[in-house]
């Protein structure tokens, strides 16, 4: 399967809602109600609020994609008063996952800070977001011994 990752289009806003809420619900649905997945998605995620975050300046956002379709993304947000780079959003579909797609994603958003000049990249995830943090854990440690993050 190849996979090719490129700038997030506008015409990609209504996939990655998509794919924003099949992944929630995959990996929270267990300990926050269906429904309150589904209502946040469908408040904050929407193409209106997607296309706010598009046109802001400092938010990147890049897609995977197979073939012809967006199977995962990664939004980007360069904070300059503190000189940092977040990744607030990283989803890849649920049948895409565990393929190295999220790795993908993630060697983007490194490349990303490398251009800025920074040597980190901050990025959060929720405890029980146990798969999350295991993929953190091990490219924060593959960067490490490469000295490339701190």
């Amino acid at each position: 399967m190849g996979i090719l990752i490129r700038p997030w289009q506008k015409k990609d806003l209504a996939t990655i809602s998509k794919i924003t809420l099949q992944s929630w619900i995959s990996t929270y649905s267990s300990f926050i109600p269906e429904s309150d997945l589904t209502s946040y998605v469908n408040n904050h995620y929407t193409e209106t609020h997607l296309l706010t975050m598009f046109d802001d300046p400092f938010v990147f956002g890049f897609v995977a994609e197979t073939g012809s379709h967006i199977v995962g993304y990664a939004r980007l947000v360069f904070n300059r008063d503190e000189n940092r780079l977040y990744v607030p959003s990283l989803h890849v579909a649920p049948k895409f996952q565990s393929q190295g797609i999220g790795t993908q994603l993630l060697d983007v958003a490194e490349e990303q800070a490398a251009g800025r000049g920074l040597d980190e990249l901050w990025i959060g995830a929720m405890v029980k977001n146990k798969r999350a943090l295991a993929l953190y854990r091990e490219i924060g440690s593959y960067l490490s011994r490469k000295n490339l993050l701190r």
